[in-house]
């Protein structure tokens, strides 16, 4: 991200990231079913948004982003396919597992 956009993603706040980004990625699935090659699109896109937010947001609002992206938006998250997984598990696992079910989406 250039200056300029982090400047308006800070700016904007987390929960139009959630949003913004969870509809980029809802763009490239099709609804009658998602083929391999648009579901390894999708996840290295959030490959990148997943170093974003590690950047950007506390943990809460990582945690909340991420969730906004499943529930919400049902985007198909693969863990095996994610680089940057294991660093964000690290980062937020125990949050979540803290949390639990009271963790709200955007």
């Amino acid at each position: 991200m250039t200056d300029k956009e982090l400047f308006w993603v800070r700016l904007k706040g987390p929960s139009h990231f959630a949003h913004a980004t969870a509809q980029d990625m809802a763009r490239l699935m099709d609804q009658k079913r998602l083929s391999k090659k648009r579901a390894a699109m999708i996840n290295r896109l959030a490959d990148g948004y997943f170093r974003d937010i590690m950047q950007l947001f506390t943990v809460s609002e990582m945690a909340r982003i991420v969730k906004t992206w499943l529930t919400v938006y049902h985007i198909p998250l693969d863990p095996d396919l994610l680089t940057t997984f294991t660093e964000y598990h690290i980062l937020v696992g125990r949050h979540i597992t803290i949390i639990g079910r009271d963790l709200q989406p955007y």
